[in-house]
Parts: C-alpha cells; structure tokens; sequence
C-alpha cells in the first residue's frame, strides 16, 4: 500500500462508517430524522428560504417571509456559515428542497464531525484504527448523537480543532500557525448559526490558553493571536448578532419574551440543567436529561483506560479537566460553579440549557477513548490492563445476570439497552483477553474494538429515525405540505400582498416555506418593534397591510371567504387592509406602485401632488437604506414600527436597499481573520524554510 493509500484509508473508513450508520436515511426512502416539531416547522422551511434567495444569485441577509420582515442573518439562522451556502446553492435548484437532500446534509455535518476528531487523534500519535474510533465515538455519540438541530451540530462539528492546533501551539510546532488555524475553527463555529456550544467552546479554550500561559508566558502572545482571530473569524455572526439582539426580544422559557439587557432567569437554567442521575446515561442509551452523555460500555471501558494510560500526558490532563468541566456546567444549578459563572460572565447567561455543556464532556472523550485502544493494543502485558479488562467482564457477568433474574421475575425479556451494554462490556473484555501478540492480532482485535464502538453508538445514534412507511402516524414533515392547494390559490391573487396564518391551522412557517410574506411565523424571537406593533387587533393587522388570513374560521365578521381547501384551511380576503405601501400627507391623491420586493430590496413609483410620507409596510431596521430618484434618502421609523420616506410632490422612484453597518463591518472582520491565519501561515513556513 502507498503511503497516500495508508493517509486515505483511516478517512475514508470514517465516511464509509458514517453512511453505513445512517443507511436507513441516505439508502432507502423509508425513514428520517425530519421528525421533530422544531426541524420540521422552523428549520427546514429556513433552510427553504436560504435555498431560495441562493438559487436567484443573492445571500440571504434579511427575510421579508416572517413577522413584516427580519434580519435573518442577525437571527443566528446559519446564514452567515459558508458550507451552509455551497449546500443550499445546490439544494436550491429545485422548487422546493428536498427531503433526500436534508438528509444528505444531516449525514454530511456528521461525517465532517468525524473526520475532525479522527485529525485530533493523529495529531496525538494514534494509531489509525484508534483514531477512527475516536472518530466515529464524537460523531455518533454523546452531544451529537442525540442533537438534531443543524446550527447546534455545525458549531459541534469544528471542537475536535480548536484542540487539536491548539495543542499543536503549545507543543511549539508551528505556534502562531497552529494557534491562528485554532482560532479560525472556533470563528467557524461561531458562525455556525447557535451561540450555546460556542459559548462553552470559547471558555474552555479561552480556559486552556490561560492555563498553558501560566505554566509557560512565552505561549501569551500565541494565545492573544488565537483568541483574536477567533474574535475576526467569527465577527460576521457576532457583530450582526449584536445588533439584532439589542434590538429584539427573545422567548427563553418563561411567559414573556425578554429584552437584551434582562437576563434569561435562573430558574430557566435550572429547568434544563443535566442530572446526576443522567450520568448513567454515559453507558445506559436515553437515561438522560435534556443532553445526551452517551459512549456505551466499550467506549466508556477505553476512556477509562486511556485516562489511566498516561499516554500524551499532557494531552490526557486536558482533556480530563474538559470532560470535568463539560459534566460541571452541564449540572448548572446542581453545583455553584455554575451559578458563578452565570452571575459573572454576560454569555453564560444568555446560554439558557446548561445541559448542552456535556459537548465538551463529548469531545473530550473521543481522544481520551483512542488513546486507550492503542494502550490495550500496545501494552497486553501490563497487569492493570488486564485487570481493567477482568472488570469490564465482570461488569458484564452481572449485567447478564441481572438481566436473567428480570426477565424470570418479570417474565419478559430485558430492556434492549441493557442488553446492548452487557454484549459490549463482553465483547470488550474478551477482546482484551484473547487477542495473541503480533501485527496481524492487533489490527483484527483494534478492527473488532472500533466496530464495536460504531455499533453501540451507531444503535443509538439511528435510534430516533422515524419511520415514513408506519401507517397512521401524522409527522411534523408531512404536515408541511398540507397546505399546497392554498398556496396555488394565493400565488393567483395579485402581488405583492402578506397573509396572517393561524399557529393553531397551520404549525409550520407557511411563508419561509411558500415564498409569501407573512404577519408572523415560528421563531425563538423577534425585532421589539414589530412585537409591539403586531396586538392582533383589527386596526393593526390593517395597518400591517395583511391581505388574507388562512385559518379553519373567520377571526372577524367583516372577512371574505375566498377559498375553502379539502383540508380545512380557508382563505379568507380582509377588506379593510391597508396596501402595502401608500402616501400620507395633507392632500389625498397620492399613489403608490410597489415594484421589485424581495430579501433585500424594494422598489416604490410615487405619484403625488403635494408630497408626503410613503409607508412602506414592512419591519423598520438599522440597516435599510434609502434613494429617492438616485439621490441618498432618510428611512424614518413609522406607526410604531413602519419604513417612511418622505417625497415631495410629483412622480418620483424610491429604491431601498438592505445592507447593514454589522454586515459590512462582521463580513471584513470574518474576512480579516481568515486572511490573518493565511498570512502566519506563509509566513511561518516561509521562515521554517530559511
């Protein structure tokens, strides 16, 4: 075998693992993971919209679909994340996105979650078989096992990095390069689209930099430039971000949406905060709360010798202190440390499930389970690896047993948990018992460890796939498309027009996903303005131009009915909505023509006679800009909540254009980190050369 050929082998066993874990959803049209309300009324018609604006030639800056208009890219939506743009550029190319394609991208975030932590495992001198263990262990298991929320996962997929250069740094191989391209991986993750697993990547590594710059104060200035660039990388999604939160309010758990500067209360955190009880879950499949610790018994028996080995030193004292660190915050309001940190650090705060800190328990295992194998494999003669392996056995034996005497008390066979965790404690305490000495033994004995680590996680991990084929179960996906002879009726009515859909009649985003312009919609937030503005009284659902309402009943005794669909849902006409765009001013008169209306852009032909103010009615935000017949305009901020610019008399043409200061000043920043650790890296080698 070539040297290439043993380079690709360990990769491309990964990615051959993952799709043959995730067959039921990439093989066959039989199952899917699109089951879960949040995916399926909010992500996925999301991702609808992106795909949309990609396949027209535009990114997705703002989303005139939902509550009048919003800032997608400020909304941490993964619109500022660039893989999400080369896949939704793709799926965009049919009318609708497809389910087969979400599901490629699922298997896809996982794919890449793997190969990231199979590059952590070399870089601690693993042996390949080992390192596609760890691999396959982060992928499967623990966080992203049970987490299906893509903005979540991308941010996941991209810690096994920020470790690796960062122990690269601290090594002195490279340092400023490797510390630049750990910053850039933790800036990837920022602009992943989810704040919480960034938060708890930033003070873990934020953490570990202290502490390596204690020990050794020469690493300061290589820590200050990793932190910096994550700081550049990540600006596209943080300064946006930023802006729109200040501007927003937030649903967090309690009766009323927040404001930016009222904390999320503690009691929130306290809610989703891990159990202790849920630590048994790291061995025990769905014996958890909220965040899922799992590794099964062979991972969780190789951990432990991998922690006991004393391989990589260095590298194992970390990655025990983040595994620590990962249960400690995932417990939040079950330790004080927690609360300290909520107390002191604005992030913590805002990150309202403690539960999801378990990702760094997660990522810390996946090494420290590589490591192991290659000790089990490397030291067969150490009496205290053939103890742990005795212990695992007896483990085992009990299990077993316990397993019997359930099943004749109960007269049922025992959970299947249990007796998954029963098989692989045996099967890895026989491997450890049998194997013989030599090149040939220790490939089939670490073959046979990493397949049954695959197995117990991949069991799991394909555990919550809904079948599509079982008769009678009503899914969240399927009630997406219920509604498509209501959209064939709307799109035959005149444009532009916006449309008020009932929560209760329709639970999905039926504007992200028809294309049409909508009141409200499914959200974790939204601008104050529109909030306030949007009292679900007549006079302000006319004011907000809504057209038609699509509902089972009429809401209000003046609605028209237009159209009654087989499937319940009526389209009903409001007669007294105001256009979408009109003049106010002292004289009647005036006329407006809305022109192009899309993400980012409105086009408006004014005719009046004695000016005005031409409303526009759709969200008010920093960032809209304005010109009247070329010449630069004010956007005022109307009605509480409305775009207005103000004309004189006679016929003119407004353009409005939405690109923001945050985008401008984020997008130079993300563009400036990426540049800062292509330059050190040049540099560096440039200089290694000399």
């Amino acid at each position: 075998m070539t040297l290439m050929a043993r380079k690709l082998a360990g990769p491309l066993a990964v990615v051959l693992l993952c799709v043959g874990v995730y067959w039921k959803l990439v093989l066959t049209r039989q199952y899917t993971w699109l089951d879960s309300p949040d995916i399926a009324y909010l992500e996925a018609p999301r991702l609808q919209m992106q795909a949309r604006e990609w396949s027209h030639g535009r990114m997705p800056l703002w989303n005139t679909h939902q509550w009048c208009g919003q800032p997608l890219i400020g909304q941490m939506s993964g619109a500022a994340y660039p893989l999400n743009w080369a896949f939704l550029a793709l799926a965009g190319r049919h009318e609708r996105i497809r389910q087969g394609d979400l599901h490629w991208y699922f298997v896809l975030i996982h794919i890449l979650a793997a190969l990231n932590a199979y590059a952590l495992c070399r870089q601690l001198h693993c042996s390949p078989v080992a390192s596609v263990t760890g691999g396959m262990l982060f992928s499967l298991g623990g966080f992203l096992s049970a987490t299906d929320w893509p903005p979540m996962m991308n941010g996941a997929v991209w810690a096994p990095l920020v470790f690796l250069f960062l122990l690269r740094a601290v090594e002195g191989r490279r340092p400023f390069t490797s510390a630049a391209f750990s910053g850039l991986a933790l800036g990837m993750a920022w602009l992943s689209g989810h704040h919480e697993v960034p938060t708890y990547l930033s003070l873990a590594a934020g953490a570990s930099w202290g502490f390596f710059c204690l020990r050794n104060r020469r690493l300061a200035p290589v820590a200050a430039l990793a932190m910096s660039v994550a700081v550049l990388a990540g600006g596209l999604q943080i300064v946006t971000a930023h802006e729109y939160g200040r501007l927003a309010v937030r649903w967090a758990g309690v009766r009323d949406p927040l404001g930016w500067d009222q904390p999320v209360p503690y009691s929130v955190h306290s809610d989703f905060s891990f159990t202790p009880a849920s630590l048994a879950g790291i061995v025990v499949p769905g014996a958890y709360r909220h965040a899922n610790p799992f590794l099964g018994g062979a991972a969780a028996f190789l951990a432990a010798v991998g922690v006991l080995a004393g391989r990589h030193r260095q590298a194992s004292r970390l990655f025990v202190c983040l595994a620590a660190a990962g249960v400690l915050l995932a417990l939040g309001s079950w330790n004080v440390f927690h609360g300290l940190l909520y107390a002191v650090l604005p992030l913590i705060e805002k990150a309202r499930v403690p539960a999801r800190a378990i990702v760094l328990f997660s990522l810390a295992a996946a090494p420290l389970a590589a490591l192991g194998l290659d000790a089990v494999l490397d030291r067969k003669d150490d009496a205290w690896i053939r103890r742990a392996g005795r212990a695992a056995g007896l483990l085992g034996a009990l299990l077993f047993v316990l397993g019997v005497v359930l099943a004749l008390v109960r007269r049922q066979l025992p959970d299947d948990r249990l007796a998954f965790l029963t098989l692989a404690l045996l099967l890895a305490a026989g491997v450890v018992a049998a194997w013989r000495a030599g090149q040939a033994g220790r490939r089939l004995a670490g073959a046979v460890l990493c397949l049954l680590v695959t197995a117990e996680t991949g069991y799991v991990a394909q555990h919550g796939f809904t079948s599509l084929v079982e008769p009678g179960r009503v899914l969240p996906w399927r009630q997406l498309t219920s509604a498509d002879d209501v959209a064939q009726f709307l799109r035959r009515q005149p444009q532009p027009f916006r449309v008020d859909v009932g929560d209760s009649d329709y639970p999905g985003n039926f504007g992200d996903w028809y294309g049409f312009d909508s009141a409200a919609g499914f959200a974790a937030s939204v601008t104050a303005n529109i909030f306030h503005a949007r009292q679900y009284d007549e006079a302000s659902s006319n004011l907000l131009a809504i057209t038609y309402s699509v509902r089972r009943e009429a809401d209000r005794p003046e609605q028209e009915l237009l159209y009654a669909s087989p499937s319940g849902l009526k389209v009903f006409r409001n007669p007294k909505a105001y256009p979408r765009a009109w003049v106010e001013g002292a004289c009647a008169g005036g006329q407006v023509r809305v022109g192009e209306l899309h993400t980012g852009r409105a086009t408006l032909d004014v005719r009046t006679n004695c000016g005005g103010m031409v409303v526009l009615a759709d969200t008010w935000f920093p960032g809209w800009k304005a010109t009247v017949d070329g010449r630069p305009a004010r956007i005022q901020q109307v009605h509480g909540a409305l775009r207005g610019v103000p004309v004189g008399a006679g016929e003119h043409r407004i353009r409005m254009e939405y690109f923001p200061r945050s985008v401008a000043v984020g997008g130079a920043m993300t563009a400036a980190g990426m540049l800062a650790a292509l330059l050190t890296w040049l540099f560096e080698r440039r200089a290694a050369r000399t």
